[in-house]
């Protein structure tokens, strides 16, 4: 495992390995390293040690495509999991090549036909912007949902107006439905490949 020192690495993580130990799977390693951090080589160097054929990972997208480039360097090319909070979009653009590299996303890619993609690509033509990765994807989504919620409260703007609204509401094709004691409106994830051609390849989703 090659995971970011700080909150949010741990919290993953332990989720990682709890679910792995519920599996009865125990990593051969778990590597750290600072956030946004270029200081990578200790921390690739104790993966190709032991060697490991998949590497789950927790980062974001600079210095995960650095670690995967030194990897590379030395011999070592094993696939690498990440998750949404990486940038993929982003990481895609800067993965060397025979790089094995597969994401879960909690939104679809940007550029795929799902109707909440085509929304926000549509959205950022009338806006003069873009949506090109998932994090705008994503921003698009809490966005939509949020101003539907004010625009059903506009003549009682309160929080208690607004948080009672969320589960009435929807998005473009998208499985949804908000709580208010559960605060996770979508348990769908999408499985991609990264691959050489530029593309993300849709492995699963749901």
């Amino acid at each position: 495992m090659l995971i970011q020192a700080d909150e949010f690495g741990s919290s993953v993580a332990n989720a990682l390995l709890a679910e792995l130990k519920s599996r009865q799977i125990k990593p051969l390693t778990i590597a750290r390293f600072q956030r946004n951090s270029s200081e990578l080589a200790q921390a690739v160097r104790q993966l190709a040690a032991h060697n490991p054929e998949l590497v789950l990972t927790v980062g974001t997208y600079q210095p995960l495509a650095l670690a995967i480039r030194q990897g590379q360097q030395q011999g070592f090319n094993p696939v690498y999991a990440v998750v949404s909070f990486t940038g993929v979009s982003h990481l895609h653009r800067q993965l060397p090549e025979n790089a094995q590299v597969y994401a879960s996303m909690v939104v679809p890619a940007a550029q795929s036909q799902h109707p909440l993609a085509i929304a926000c690509q549509q959205a950022a033509v009338r806006q003069k912007t873009n949506c090109d990765n998932e994090v705008a994807l994503e921003g698009f989504a809490a966005a939509s949902l949020f101003s539907q919620a004010l625009r059903a409260c506009q003549t009682q703007l309160t929080a208690g107006c607004v948080l009672s609204r969320l589960p009435e509401l929807a998005l473009d094709g998208f499985a949804f439905n908000y709580q208010p004691k559960r605060h996770q409106a979508s348990a769908d994830v999408f499985l991609y490949r990264l691959t050489p051609a530029g593309s993300l390849q849709q492995i699963s989703s749901g």
